[in-house]
């Protein structure tokens, strides 16, 4: 029965030791710009932007911009300023349809976040 619990907790310890190396401060954020999205509540969107940034101040975040093509572009916040990126994302032309296999590759290895309709 020892044994067990000592087994148990040692497998406690190194799952802390791991999870506390993975790198928590990347985010990839794929940004649906196809026609349906033309519409799209960017407030809403925006709102849950901010709360990401607001859990994680410091982070490297990619931005997938994509339709039946995708262009990715890094961007540093820091301190929870966004500023530049929301910019960005509010001045995106919204143009053709999208290929969501285009995406697979792209996912980063934490804190992936989809932004589209789905259609």
């Amino acid at each position: 029965m020892r044994r067990i619990i000592f087994v148990c907790l040692l497998f406690l310890v190194y799952m802390e030791a791991i999870s506390q190396t993975m790198d928590t401060h990347t985010t990839t954020i794929f940004w649906d710009t196809s026609i349906s999205m033309q519409d799209r509540d960017l407030e809403k969107d925006f709102g849950i932007l901010e709360k990401i940034f607001a859990r994680t101040p410091d982070q490297e975040v990619k931005v997938v911009y994509f339709n039946i093509t995708a262009e990715i572009v890094d961007y540093s916040i820091r301190e929870g300023n966004w500023d530049l990126l929301k910019k960005d994302l509010s001045k995106v032309t919204y143009d053709g349809a999208n290929v969501y296999t285009i995406l697979e590759e792209l996912a980063g290895p934490s804190n992936n976040y989809l932004f589209t309709d789905g259609r």
